[in-house]
């Protein structure tokens, strides 16, 4: 994967694809439902707890959940609208799911999701279907990693600047492997931050620095919005360029 959020674009080779077809599966959490209905009422239905177990009563089982899995994306089935845009109803097939010990294996089953596609307004607060994805080796590292990075929130003056209500840096922005420079300007609350965006130079704003704060592996570590290309929270490498 690209990033350490962004949604790998793996597709089945039709309906009988399995497994072995894509060795590089994704991880991520949200809603699977058994099959496109349920998701389509899901999403018209408000997005929200009282959906889902209007559904889950209805077929008389737990027939959607919120949970997190190891899945392959499969093909499109069709798309739907609500006040947050236009959602991709996806076949996925999931082969593991995430327990007190972590990943396990599970038989591979087909399911389906969506992801958002085009958001009508800034404010995407409520819960998604989206799936918050990982790259391929993100299974590998320990849970408190995998926590680290769910858990990181925007700046209030990033919110209010952005007119978002969501908080995550990660549920709807990707971390992005680049190369950052520094500016030093005699203090470390003073000093400006670039990183390279398509060959140029681009300041990284100062109200998306964690100052003090550093990503697990101690690197320059930049969220970026997905649907938009803002920048979303940065996190300077602790031993500095």
């Amino acid at each position: 994967m690209r990033t350490i959020c962004l949604l790998f674009a793996l597709m089945f080779l039709g309906t009988s694809a399995s497994a072995q077809d894509h060795p590089q599966p994704v991880i991520g959490e949200g809603l699977v439902c058994d099959t496109p209905d349920e998701v389509r009422q899901y999403i018209v239905s408000g997005q929200n707890e009282e959906a889902l177990e209007a559904i889950n009563d209805e077929k008389q089982r737990n027939a959607c959940v919120l949970i997190e899995v190891v899945f392959y994306i499969g093909e499109q089935t069709e798309t739907v609208r609500n006040e947050q845009g236009e959602w991709r109803i996806t076949k996925i097939l999931v082969v593991g799911v995430m327990s007190e010990k972590g990943f396990q294996s599970t038989k591979p089953a087909v399911q389906y999701t969506a992801f958002l596609t085009k958001e009508e307004g800034a404010d995407a607060g409520g819960p998604t279907l989206s799936l918050v994805t990982w790259k391929p080796e993100y299974a590998q590292n320990s849970r408190e990693v995998q926590n680290w990075y769910k858990s990181q929130e925007m700046t209030p003056a990033t919110r209010e600047r952005l007119g978002v209500a969501w908080k995550s840096c990660c549920e709807h922005g990707d971390v992005v492997r680049t190369q950052f420079r520094v500016e030093y300007q005699g203090g470390a609350f003073l000093d400006k931050w670039f990183y390279l965006k398509n060959g140029v130079w681009s300041k990284i704003p100062d109200d998306i620095i964690h100052w003090g704060e550093h990503a697990p592996d101690k690197r320059a570590t930049l969220f970026i919005y997905q649907s938009t290309g803002q920048e979303l929270c940065f996190y300077p490498p602790e031993e500095g360029i």
